[in-house]
């Protein structure tokens, strides 16, 4: 009887010492994980900025094409600014929905 039950106790250390060295490959491979995950969220949000920086840049870029295309075509006319204020605006509300969909990077 004393014979069975050290095997069983063996056996019980066995199975536990087992157990515990899977758990601790898994433990440092989700460890390994989450470190992966907090670094590619930080890439993302890094590309998410580039990117919404580049779309103000070339906002502001298609702006001042605009303006010097209207300046040399209405070089001796006077302007209506008030139509071309109802376009700023309907641009300016299309961008700020444009950025408000990148926003959700």
């Amino acid at each position: 009887q004393r014979l069975a039950k050290s095997e069983g106790d063996t056996t019980l250390q066995n199975n536990y010492k087992s157990l515990r060295g899977q758990f601790t490959l898994m433990y440092h491979e989700n460890q390994q994980i989450k470190q992966q995950l907090e670094e590619t969220k930080h890439l993302l949000a890094q590309r998410c900025q580039q990117h919404l920086l580049r779309l103000e840049q070339n906002e502001v870029e298609e702006d001042a094409t605009c303006w010097r295309t209207h300046l040399r075509t209405n070089k001796n006319k006077t302007c209506d600014y008030s139509n071309s204020s109802k376009k700023r605006t309907t641009q300016t509300s299309s961008c700020s929905q444009r950025k408000s969909r990148l926003t959700n990077c």
